[in-house]
């Protein structure tokens, strides 16, 4: 990468017919969210302009359009698995951020409103490190307290500075970057626990990162869990009563575990899958992976296996597909 030499992707419903811009700007945002027009004339007479940037392990874009309502399924976070957090920064009439939001893309965004103008980071989880987890529980809250507001201006300067940047600067900026999120978004922790009704956040974490790391353990239950983190199965009942409960969020860590190793051990048989993370049974593994992710282990294995692609080929533009979904596939 030569200095201000960024991969930058403008896109622009200028470039389409006036009847077909909405569906244009629909496509562009479908690789990551479902769209759909606030009103009906919406639709009719849209316009939009996306110009995202490419800093190595990281995308910054900025967003000009009609607001539009946005949402992501269950079976959208199966289909494209993207495990990174998107922060959205939502600009006023002045083009100065006003509030910051935290989207988690593994987790289903129930429908809202994207206001038209706002800027975003994407962000792959492992850059997170210990981090990802508490972040995550910020996922869909609006933020506007004082170092949220820090963090958003820090997202505005990558996107106005980041096509002058050299690779050695881009880099060292990127990999500070992690830190300057988890820094401004701690004293958010206040702010989330009184959302959650004064949960515990440490013990959380501490339950959360303890469940990941023994999702291969037959031992692994609700009981386990308090005696190996050493608090009383009622704080932990309650710390996750609002997730729908302990063993429900075990199950649901086990799947998402379960899809990852279907989309990177291809050579592993779908038993092997369900007895390394102690279902039952291959069968009760399937009926509970469907009824997560809306379809079977072997319908998004054969997904997986059938849209495999190289990462040279995938930053190459071409007329027939958006470089913005291949940005994403290799971040």
């Amino acid at each position: 990468m030569r200095p201000g030499l960024v991969a930058t992707q403008r896109f622009s419903t200028d470039a389409h017919a006036a009847e077909d811009r909405f569906d244009a700007f629909r496509a562009r945002i479908g690789t990551m969210f479902d769209m759909e027009a606030l009103q009906r004339e919406d639709s009719q007479s849209f316009s939009g302009e996306i110009v995202s940037l490419h800093l190595g392990s990281m995308l910054v874009s900025s967003m000009e359009s009609r607001s539009f309502r946005h949402s992501r399924s269950r079976r959208r976070t199966l289909k494209d698995f993207l495990d990174h957090l998107l922060i959205r920064v939502d600009l006023d009439d002045m083009q100065r951020p006003a509030s910051l939001r935290i989207i988690d893309l593994a987790q289903v965004t129930e429908e809202s409103i994207t206001p038209g103008r706002n800027l975003s980071l994407v962000v792959p989880r492992r850059m997170l490190g210990s981090d990802s987890g508490r972040l995550s529980d910020f996922h869909a809250l609006s933020l506007n307290h004082g170092s949220a507001m820090v963090l958003a201006d820090h997202v505005a300067a990558l996107m106005r500075h980041g096509p002058n940047l050299d690779a050695g600067s881009i880099e060292s900026i990127t990999a500070l970057t992690p830190t300057v999120i988890a820094a401004c978004l701690n004293p958010a922790e206040r702010h989330a626990a009184l959302a959650s009704g004064g949960l515990n956040l440490v013990a959380l974490d501490k339950a959360r990162a303890f469940i990941n790391a023994n999702l291969h353990n037959p031992k692994l239950d609700p009981d386990y869990v308090a005696r190996s983190i050493g608090i009383s199965r009622s704080v932990l009942y309650r710390l996750f009563e609002p997730r729908g409960g302990v063993a429900s969020c075990i199950r649901e860590a086990r799947l998402r575990e379960a899809a990852r190793m279907l989309s990177r051990e291809p050579q592993l048989r779908l038993g092997e899958i369900s007895d390394a993370l102690c279902f039952s049974s291959e069968a009760q593994f399937s009926r509970a992976f469907r009824a997560l992710f809306d379809c079977s282990p072997s319908e998004a294995r054969q997904a997986w296996t059938s849209g495999g692609r190289d990462r040279s080929t995938l930053l190459t533009a071409s007329a027939d597909r958006p470089v913005f979904d291949r940005w994403l596939a290799v971040l």
